[in-house]
């Protein structure tokens, strides 16, 4: 039986958290092969897992196991480190790294050097997995001068997220526009929440519909939740002739209840300007034991990734409209143009069934 030391926020109300329990449920379901032990890390100033459930009560038998187990001077066969590369270190005898990496053209030096102590390396999706394989950096050697390619040398592999089902589960929001869009993000840089509602608002500004903003700025405290409301009102002050809606959502729901949030009757699209990620977890939540990919909320890219410096960017317009309003089918044009080494522009078309 090997021992395991799983390290990783598991503990956290973060996607890295969610990431790590995952992962303690996949070992989990093989107790004949891994003996498991833990250590969590906090995620920024993120709110922990409160609930007196029966996962928390199971963790915290492993952190006293683990505890003991180190105390006395134990060994581990294996390290799985589910955090961003900058944190990984070597562990054990064989060291495996997980992060979602990021969904951009190039990962930082510092990503490549790290990745040197790890013997495998599994990210979240197949474009994270690319890039981080296929970023190569000139490198010279200051006593002969010479040129070398400075590239990871581990081995790279990608296992999506799982598609979670959930029985249907009513969440009353109080919504009084019949389209709504929902976002879920945390104020910050990469998370570009502030254009996210700004493009939103001045797209929608004659029309009467409405985005759902799941959001807070640290964690799910009511100071936070104070905090954002007086943000997003203070925001929303230049535009007070708006007759679209922006709802606040704050605070901890349960996956059963995100997923009422995304299957929502009244909420028929799901946007996101982030930087650097597309893979969402969010987008794989359905409703009941059978599902029609017709009936979730899910994305469609308009344009490539760009890079995350402030000089990288990716605008444009999307419009939607229904030919036929006896059907649910909405259509969509969309124009953006993106700026990274060169000006590109794209142009993408299609449609979504919004029941």
């Amino acid at each position: 039986m090997k021992k395991v030391f799983l390290k990783g926020p598991l503990l956290t109300q973060s996607g890295y958290g969610h990431h790590a329990r995952t992962i303690l449920r996949a070992l989990k379901t093989r107790p004949d092969v891994f003996d498991i032990y833990l250590q969590p890390i906090p995620w920024g100033q993120t709110s922990w897992v409160w609930e007196n459930s029966e996962e928390r009560k199971e963790i915290d038998a492993l952190l006293n196991k683990t505890i003991q187990y180190i105390n006395s001077n134990g060994k581990f066969d294996v390290s799985v480190q589910v955090t961003i590369p900058n944190e990984w270190e070597k562990l054990a005898p064989v060291n495996i790294g997980v992060t979602a990496g990021i969904e951009t053209n190039l990962v930082a030096p510092q990503w490549i050097e790290k990745s040197a102590l790890m013997d495998k390396i599994i990210t979240i999706s197949k474009h994270s997995k690319e890039t981080y394989a296929g970023t190569v950096y000139e490198a010279v050697n200051n006593h002969t001068q010479e040129k070398t390619s400075y590239r990871t040398q581990t081995p790279i592999d990608y296992v999506s997220y799982p598609t979670r089902i959930f029985d249907a589960k009513e969440l009353d929001l109080n919504l009084t526009t019949d389209f709504n869009f929902l976002t879920v993000a945390q104020i910050s840089p990469r998370k570009n929440l502030h254009n996210t509602i700004k493009w939103f608002v001045e797209e929608f500004i004659d029309r009467e519909v409405g985005l759902v903003v799941k959001m807070n700025m640290k964690n799910n405290s009511l100071m936070d939740r104070e905090r954002s409301e007086k943000k997003l009102k203070k925001f929303l002050r230049k535009y007070e002739n708006r007759k679209c809606k922006i709802y606040l959502l704050h605070g901890d729901l349960s996956l059963e209840e995100m997923n009422a949030l995304y299957s929502h009757p009244k909420i028929k699209c799901m946007i996101s300007a982030t930087h650097g990620e597309a893979g969402a977890s969010g987008t794989l939540g359905y409703t009941g034991s059978s599902f029609d990919l017709a009936n979730s909320t899910s994305f469609q890219r308009i344009n490539e990734s760009t890079g995350s410096d402030n000089d990288e960017s990716i605008s444009g317009m999307l419009h939607l409209f229904d030919p036929s309003n006896t059907t649910f089918v909405k259509h969509y044009m969309s124009r953006s143009s993106s700026v990274f080494e060169k000006e590109t522009d794209a142009f993408t078309a299609g449609y979504f069934n919004t029941t």
